[in-house]
């Protein structure tokens, strides 16, 4: 039924599509790494956007239309006045999933660009956020939500947070909540671009890391605003979301908030099965009460952690809290008993650097480790 409205090239691209071999499964998106950004050269920013299209993106471009039109986009942003044709959302989604899960990314964000652009009938090839008519831009809310996560993944953080707050605007707080997740991901990644250029210029940051608790909160429900409707498919989700905003809090120094989220968290994952993540947020929940000065807590909670893990890097937090708390004797025969373990790594303890980004250890922490290694 589809194939009769279209027009010839996309009749035959749809020829073609439907009598391909299934797809590969897309691979799941996941959260760029929490340290700072590649230092190898990232895309140029400042260059306008490439608009040619290759033979593959113009014939997603013709599966789009499924009403045959051949009107362009305009300038002008009247719907009623410049009737868009009809825009397959669903079909447009998978084909963009599809691109984005093999990492073309590009083609991805073409393809959702060249749709908005129809649905809206506003020319939004060169406009970050694409420009949208409100009389359509509800039907546009998936479609922004998708680009958002492409620009995210691509670094482009400002551009991120751009398209994600055009849907949250378009779609209203119910249906964009993977947007405000997205627009705390997209801050946070701006944030740590932002401190590792200047690590003094935390102010700034600071707002952003802000901004990202304000929409993991709206995104769990935990305002006025969603709090009687939002519903989560399983525990592990809410659990994520959990888990990031006391990332967000942590790196605000809110310790006491922080923690609170971590062990919330590590309840929600456990009662999914996930006793992996359940672990990693108990070990950040005593990290985040060491650095509230509650060592007691801390301690207490890696000494069961370390007796159930084999895991040096507990053990090694724990020989800071001991030494932190003056048992000298105790962090001094835990860390000759955990470098014996294989792969220990107890060489890698005086990187500072290693230990907040890639163990992701809070500053005490690191701190107290450094000043046993220095009495050692």
């Amino acid at each position: 039924p589809l194939a009769r409205d279209m027009s010839t090239a996309a009749s035959a691209w749809w020829v073609c599509v439907a009598s391909r071999p299934a797809r590969v499964k897309p691979r799941e998106r996941r959260k760029p790494p929490r340290r700072a950004p590649s230092s190898l050269p990232g895309p140029d920013l400042s260059a306008p956007p490439k608009t040619h299209a290759s033979r593959r993106q113009v014939l997603a471009f013709l599966a789009l239309v499924t009403s045959g039109s051949s009107r362009k986009a305009v300038a002008g942003c009247d719907a009623t006045a410049n009737p868009p044709p009809a825009v397959d959302i669903a079909a447009t989604l998978e084909q963009a999933r599809e691109l984005y899960g093999t990492g073309r990314l590009d083609e991805a964000a073409f393809v959702l660009v060249t749709a908005i652009s129809f649905a809206s009938g506003c020319d939004s090839l060169n406009s970050v956020p694409p420009r949208l008519d409100p009389a359509s831009a509800s039907s546009a809310v998936p479609l922004l939500k998708l680009l958002g996560d492409i620009y995210t993944d691509q670094f482009r953080w400002d551009d991120a947070i751009a398209t994600y707050t055009l849907a949250i605007d378009s779609g209203g707080a119910l249906n964009a909540r993977g947007a405000f997740f997205g627009r705390a991901n997209a801050s946070e990644g701006k944030a740590l671009q932002m401190l590792r250029l200047d690590e003094k210029n935390t102010t700034s940051a600071d707002a952003l890391y802000t901004q990202a608790v304000m929409d993991y909160t709206l995104c769990l429900g935990d305002t006025d605003t969603l709090n009687s409707t939002v519903t989560y498919a399983t525990s592990l989700e809410k659990a994520t979301i959990t888990f990031e905003r006391a990332r967000a809090l942590g790196a605000l120094r809110r310790w006491a908030d922080a923690k609170r989220d971590y062990e919330t968290a590590a309840g929600l994952f456990l009662s999914g099965r996930d006793k992996k993540k359940s672990d990693i947020a108990t070990a950040q929940a005593a990290f985040c009460a060491f650095e509230d000065g509650d060592l007691l807590r801390a301690i207490h909670t890696l000494e069961a952690l370390s007796l159930r893990l084999y895991s040096s890097d507990v053990r090694a937090a724990l020989v800071a809290a001991y030494y932190k708390a003056g048992d000298f004797t105790k962090a001094e025969s835990l860390w000759l008993d955990l470098c014996q373990l294989q792969g220990a790594q107890c060489g890698k303890y005086s990187n500072e650097k290693w230990l907040l980004e890639y163990r992701q250890w809070t500053p005490g922490v690191v701190q107290g480790m450094q000043d046993f290694l220095g009495m050692r």
